[in-house]
């Protein structure tokens, strides 16, 4: 719901409801409850002031009708609903809106300057942009040339410019695709290129009716605001990107656009939300080992208690934007997904210590216990619902110079062999990983995914779905879409937190890993148990 503060001046208040604004109805189309933003819930004040907020509510505001979307989002048809407040874009006539021409042309030309300078900017660092000089936008007519939909009215291919004017069109707000957008936009523009798309949008053309232009202008709002609360690393990140917010909040703080400004400047001043990878409370106690201890010393469940706490550490790093164009995998991109690729290398160092652990015993019973424990730490893992930490160990046990190993398997306990096949049978590749994913979806959380599996579905979608439409040069925003959902499915659990108690010296043995290469891990495999 688009947000707007609710601003009362002292007569206002002093004066009965019923001699001030008439109540709004609000229709719904099912019996799901309309709430205000939950940082702004105790805001319930259902009247604006028309001076200060220069907006003006007529009590002749027509009843809106909210619907679903597919996804299960609102659209509401040319309404706004902030609150308990309608801010209705039919039904009203010019005079209608408390519009000085001073405050209209400050706007403009304040709004004009900072294109001119971000135009300046872009073509200083990207000289063959070809980027509008003109902030003057003229809305599109919507063709098969430059946006495609299915016969539901999905989008499924559009250009850039086509995408981000449905992103803040006049007749509906769709919180879904904005989010899809928001969260997808970075494969096919950089952040200052949409916002100069916004800009000019929120500037719109001279000779749109008040009503369309103020309309549009809150969508813009809105989109903005969601951007700078859901993604707020494309601010912080970037020096320029922040101080080119800084001054369109700037140009907003006029009569008519004051109301907007607070808005933003109190979205950008709230600190990030972070992902907090030990928040302790009524955890259960740790179970302490000695001081000079090796892994094997330390208690199997809290082991597997603190691997996942590592595994948190890595996972709630993890950022949106290193999941992009499949960085990770080449070589000159890497450093575009650096928490990925700290999160692929702790994989391969888990895998190959647990490897190295097994082949390293030359005793008969001394190997048979490391990989009974290990086993054991295993079980605890999937207790935990750390179905990555799990992976990597299976991937170690099941490594070529263990998995040979079928004496030393033979001597495992029986629960120890049962409980190896079941961990086996759950993490199988068959059916694309049908096992495991049924299981991710099923648990409960805090937990963890095994982000391989994820990112092999990344890389199938970026390989096989091409970037253009039918070879046009419209975006396949189908692929973008794909790959929306990949991602949020691998930061949803960012969100929830283990309740566990750090060890730090255990933490810190189970990072300073030693491990053999594979030369010597196949040398020592066939030591313990020669081929013939």
């Amino acid at each position: 719901n688009l947000m707007l503060d609710t601003v009362m001046s002292s007569e206002t208040r002093q004066k009965p409801r019923a001699q001030t604004e008439k109540a709004i109805p609000v229709t719904k189309s099912d019996s799901t409850s309309l709430r205000p933003h939950a940082s702004e819930s105790h805001q319930r004040s259902p009247i604006i002031n028309r001076e200060r907020a220069g907006i003006l509510i007529s009590p002749e505001v027509p009843e809106v009708t909210l619907t679903r979307s597919r996804s299960g989002g609102f659209i509401g048809k040319t309404d706004f609903l902030e609150s308990n407040v309608v801010i209705s874009s039919r039904s009203r006539s010019r005079n209608e809106y408390s519009f000085p021409g001073k405050s209209e042309a400050t706007l403009q030309s304040s709004l004009a300057e900072l294109y001119q300078s971000i135009v300046k900017h872009t073509q200083s660092i990207e000289p063959h942009n070809n980027v509008s000089s003109q902030i003057d936008w003229v809305e599109i007519k919507e063709t098969e040339q430059n946006m495609i939909r299915d016969e539901n009215g999905k989008i499924i291919a559009g250009t850039p410019e086509m995408i981000v004017q449905y992103l803040c069109g006049h007749e509906k707000i769709d919180i879904d695709f904005i989010d899809l957008f928001l969260g997808t936009y970075r494969s096919f523009l950089t952040p200052i290129s949409l916002f100069e798309l916004l800009l000019r949008i929120f500037f719109g053309h001279s000779e749109d009716s008040i009503e369309k232009r103020m309309a549009v202008r809150y969508k813009v709002h809105f989109v903005v605001r969601r951007w700078i609360e859901t993604h707020r690393s494309d601010f912080d990140n970037s020096e320029y990107m922040t101080s080119v917010i800084q001054r369109f909040i700037k140009c907003l703080e006029t009569e008519n656009t004051s109301i907007l400004a607070a808005q933003l400047e109190r979205s950008l001043d709230e600190p990030q939300k972070r992902f907090e990878s030990h928040q302790v409370k009524n955890a259960p106690l740790p179970r302490i080992p000695p001081l000079c201890c090796s892994w094997l010393d330390v208690d199997d469940l809290e082991l597997a208690r603190q691997l996942t706490l590592c595994e948190s550490e890595l996972y709630s790093n993890l950022q949106r934007t290193e999941f992009f164009n499949c960085a990770w995998a080449h070589p000159k991109f890497k450093h575009l997904s650096p928490n990925v690729v700290a999160e692929i290398n702790r994989f391969n160092l888990l895998s190959q210590f647990v490897a190295s652990e097994i082949v390293k015993v030359e005793s008969m019973p001394k190997r048979v216990s490391v990989m009974e424990k290990t086993i054991s730490v295993m079980e605890h893992l999937l207790t935990l619902n750390n179905f990555n930490t799990l992976m990597a160990f299976l991937s170690g046990i099941r490594s070529s110079p263990v998995y040979r190993l079928k004496k030393t398997k033979a001597q495992l306990s029986k629960q120890a062999k049962q409980n190896l096949e079941r961990i086996v049978k759950l993490l199988s590749d068959t059916g694309n990983h049908k096992s495991l994913r049924l299981a991710h979806e099923r648990a409960i959380p805090p937990k963890l995914p095994f982000l391989g599996m994820h990112l092999s579905d990344l890389v199938f979608i970026s390989q096989g779905i091409p970037n253009s439409f039918n070879q046009s040069n419209l975006i396949n925003f189908e692929k973008h879409r794909k790959e929306h959902k990949v991602i949020e499915i691998i930061l949803h659990d960012q969100k929830f937190p283990y309740n566990l108690h750090p060890i730090p010296r255990v933490q810190q043995m189970m990072k300073d890993l030693q491990v053999l290469d594979d030369s010597n891990l196949v040398a020592l495999s066939f030591r313990n148990e020669p081929k013939n």
